[in-house]
């Protein structure tokens, strides 16, 4: 309990007393604030859990990866759709014929992601550049706050730095998506705000922003449905992408 000096005139004690109740309150008001505002531990375990694919075709695909690495690669891609859909013959043209291995899944989440470099720990083919996207699917669902879903993006990529312990890593950004380009934005901007602080400074590692007024053509998507402007970066679900959005993701990339 706190106690207040008795030699000093009445005013200024009780000045002083009020001044220590408030600083009192204001410590305690913050560190409840500070608790509202920890990340959820079990949402942080769904992210962060190595778990199998949950359809058959992730599964086989990433069965496939593991039994079958390339004999060389000079770039690994991973992650989910965002990465696995890039076309074979673009990819060739914009690396400029160097060993690109697509070792992307569609549908993952960074749960699924931990559990396939589980198993290429030991097996995966040596590279100089790995390129991360995944976090989206996270995204989908509403009780994963951005907190948790950075800290299974950080986990990926700590154990993609192990098992590839002479590449750089490109921790590429989580891009807009939904039929406006808001789907859960805000949750979305913050996720990325933390990767990036998290990512600056770190040895091997660069985060990749993505120029989102690019991507997403540059038009007011808020508007009704009829008179929104169509994009040609994006595929009809507004969530994939189409060969001209790789050539905006491509052009982060390259900077």
């Amino acid at each position: 309990m706190r106690t207040c000096v008795t030699h000093w005139p009445i005013w200024t004690k009780r000045t002083l007393c009020w001044a220590a109740l408030f600083l009192a309150f204001i410590g305690s008001a913050s560190l409840a604030w500070a608790n509202d505002k920890a990340c959820d531990p079990y949402a942080v375990r769904v992210a962060t859990d190595a778990v199998p694919y949950q359809w058959p075709h992730g599964l086989k695909r990433a069965d496939d990866l593991i039994a079958n690495p390339p004999g060389r690669a000079d770039i690994v891609l991973i992650g989910d759709s965002l990465l696995a859909n890039w076309p074979e013959d673009q990819i060739r043209r914009q690396f400029d014929g160097r060993r690109v291995w697509n070792a992307a899944v569609g549908g993952a989440m960074t749960q699924h992601t931990l559990w396939l470099l589980d198993r290429m720990q030991g097996r995966a083919t040596q590279a100089s550049r790995v390129i991360l996207l995944v976090g989206t699917n996270n995204l989908t669902y509403d009780y994963m706050p951005p907190c948790a879903i950075a800290a299974g993006i950080q986990a990926v990529a700590e154990k993609a730095l192990a098992i590839w312990p002479k590449a750089r890593l490109d921790l590429v950004a989580v891009p807009p998506r939904g039929a406006d380009f808001h789907f859960r934005d805000a949750d979305r901007k913050a996720l990325n705000a933390e990767l990036a602080a998290w990512a600056a400074g770190r040895d091997r590692m660069r985060y990749i922003e993505i120029d989102a007024l690019k991507l997403t053509c540059g038009g007011d998507r808020t508007t009704s449905a009829e008179a929104r402007p169509p994009c040609g970066n994006y595929a009809d679900d507004y969530g994939h992408f189409r060969r001209a959005g790789y050539e905006v993701i491509f052009s982060a990339l390259a900077r």
